[in-house]
Order: C-alpha cells, then sequence, then structure tokens
C-alpha cells in the first residue's frame, strides 16, 4: 500500500514539473542568443587594431523567447561597433521576434606617445615616440596607432611629453614651398607641357595648390612628389 501512494506521488510531481520541461525545451536559450551577439561584433570588427573584447549585458533569465531556427543578429541604423552600443537579434520564424542586447565593445591596442617634447616643423623620427597600451575606445578620435603615419611626418604644433598623437597633429612634408620656382606639367589627351611658375602656397604631394604664370595668370594643380605640380586637362 505504502509502496503504491509513493508511486503516485511521484507522478504528481513529474506532472506538475513538465509543462517547465517542455517551455524549457521550446524557448530560445539565452546563451544561444549571447553567443550569436558576440560572434556578430567579433566578426564586424576583425579589421580593428589590436586586441578587441566584447562585453554584452547580462539578460533576464525569465525572458521567454519562442525557439528559432536561425538568429539574425543585425546593427540598429546609426549605432556602430564601437564601445556602449546595441546589438539587435530577429527571428523570422512565424513566432517572429526581435530582441535588443546592450554591449561594451573594447579595443586594446598600442598607441603612439610622444617620449620628448616635439616643437612644431619638426619632423618627427622613432626617437621622438613610444607605444602605451590604451583602450582606443576611450581615446580621441584620431589617436595614431600605425609608425608609418608617424615617422617622417611634420607636427603642426608643439606636442608635450607622453601625449598621444593624433592625426590632427602631423602633416606629410611639403614638397613645394610658398614663393618657390616649381616646373609646371600640364597633360592632355595626346600632349603634354611644361613651363616655370611660382608656388601660392605650400603643398605636400597630393594636394591641391595655387600657382602663377609668367603672365600673372593664377591656375590650380597638384603637387607631385618631385617637387613639380601638375594639371591634367581632358
Amino acid at each position: 500500500m505504502k509502496k503504491k501512494r509513493f508511486l503516485t506521488l511521484t507522478g504528481a510531481v513529474f506532472l506538475l514539473l513538465l509543462p517547465k520541461l517542455v517551455i524549457a525545451v521550446t524557448n530560445q536559450s539565452i546563451p544561444s542568443i549571447l553567443e550569436a551577439v558576440e560572434s556578430f561584433a567579433y566578426q564586424g570588427t576583425r579589421d580593428l587594431p589590436g586586441l578587441v573584447k566584447v562585453i554584452p549585458s547580462k539578460l533576464d533569465s525569465n525572458i521567454a523567447l519562442p525557439k528559432c531556427s536561425k538568429l539574425e543578429p543585425f546593427l540598429p541604423t546609426g549605432n556602430r561597433l564601437w564601445g556602449k552600443t546595441s546589438i539587435g537579434v530577429r527571428c523570422n520564424d512565424q513566432q517572429g521576434w526581435t530582441i535588443y542586447i546592450q554591449v561594451d565593445i573594447e579595443v586594446i591596442t598600442k598607441a603612439i606617445h610622444t617620449a620628448k617634447p616635439i616643437s612644431r616643423d619638426h619632423t618627427i623620427n622613432e626617437s621622438d615616440i613610444v607605444f602605451k597600451e590604451v583602450n582606443l575606445v576611450r581615446m580621441s578620435e584620431g589617436t595614431l596607432t600605425d609608425p608609418e603615419k608617424v615617422i617622417g611626418k611634420v607636427a603642426v604644433t608643439n606636442i608635450n611629453t607622453g601625449q598621444p598623437i593624433y592625426s590632427q597633429l602631423v602633416r606629410a612634408p611639403y614638397v613645394i614651398q610658398r614663393g618657390q620656382k616649381v616646373k609646371l606639367v600640364v597633360e592632355g589627351s595626346g600632349f603634354s607641357v611644361s613651363t616655370e611658375v611660382e608656388a601660392l602656397s605650400a603643398a605636400a604631394e597630393g594636394q591641391v595648390l595655387q600657382i602663377r604664370n609668367q603672365k600673372g595668370r593664377i591656375m590650380t594643380g597638384v603637387a607631385r612628389q618631385d617637387g613639380a605640380v601638375e594639371i591634367k586637362r581632358k
């Protein structure tokens, strides 16, 4: 008699638990949603320098979303994979749903800083710089990490020791100086002529500048690496 009662009670407990077990199986698991978000974020930041860390916010374990055959992460309009942002995950099954996950993206890399004071118009060399590990997300826009974008460039202002070097603080060296007599090369379909002109401003390679010919006519051309100015005619 006692044995029969025990079996009956066991069966009742199982029946009470069964709805919860069914719900757990038919709902989308929270870890799978977060995994989809992380994979999407890492894929979208693979070209960033250094080590990228993706830290999604925790989701309420009581969230119940129908199980989805294919999760589709996406970046909401106006958002970017940088710093504190939001990534959406949608399900296009019959019982479709969309959820937004708050994410913190960090970019740990070595940024270029000054090793000593740098004066305006100084051409920067290797001894002028050091690398310091930073979270690039927390740095000002234009922080440089590639030494090729710094070494050989010219400081546009005085830079203190230990300061990060931004793209706005350096420029390419001038190949043409203001007032310099330079060669003008005019090229067109089937012809090329050259003459001497005066540069009305300094310019680095690829920059546009105004020039004045011997008759006083002012024209616009592009500075070349060899110090000449080029104008192309169609």
